[in-house]
């Protein structure tokens, strides 16, 4: 199978030390898509169920889709997506990527497509924030009881636009 040949030649960002997590398909496709009307939403789905159908093992990605289409995650990888609206909201990549195989002959950064992740291109810890993770993975710890104690959370209606939300166990 093709996703069999290309991990082979070693055309997939791995190395020995790491596992691939996901695969990307189209990088930045939305930002033209309207140009091309129906066609370019059509070429969307159509990009969308090749990978599926690939059967790769691990979920794909699109960067700045915003009509991502069924189990594909769409992403916006940018320093301006304060408007952006996930399909599927997750937490950021943790980890920096880079292109070349890391073999561009710059600087360390000279590749990088995050300069901010908490963990770089090498796997070195980028502070602050990675100390700011940290202490923000802490803190949410040590809420665990609170966030967990109840299936089914209780809602009171205080007044328009105002409601309070009881977690904990019931008596």
């Amino acid at each position: 199978m093709c996703i069999q040949r290309l991990g082979q030649e070693f055309l997939f960002p791995i190395d020995s030390l790491t596992r691939i997590k996901f695969y990307q398909i189209e990088n930045e496709y939305g930002n033209m898509e309207g140009s091309y009307g129906q066609k370019g939403k059509e070429y969307v789905k159509w990009a969308a169920n090749m990978a599926l159908g690939l059967d790769a093992g691990v979920p794909w990605v699109m960067c700045k889709q915003t009509d991502t289409p069924g189990d594909i995650i769409d992403t916006c990888n940018n320093y301006y997506c304060d408007g952006y609206k996930p399909n599927s909201p997750n937490k950021f990549g943790l980890k920096s990527g880079t292109n070349f195989g890391r073999t561009s002959g710059g600087p360390f950064y000279i590749t990088s497509y995050d300069y901010d992740a908490p963990i770089d291109d090498y796997g070195l810890r980028s502070d602050p924030k990675w100390g700011h993770l940290k202490d923000l993975h802490a803190a949410i710890k040590l809420c665990e009881p609170a966030l967990v104690a109840e299936d089914s959370p209780q809602y009171m209606k205080l007044g328009p636009k105002q409601e309070r939300c009881r977690l904990g166990r019931s008596a």
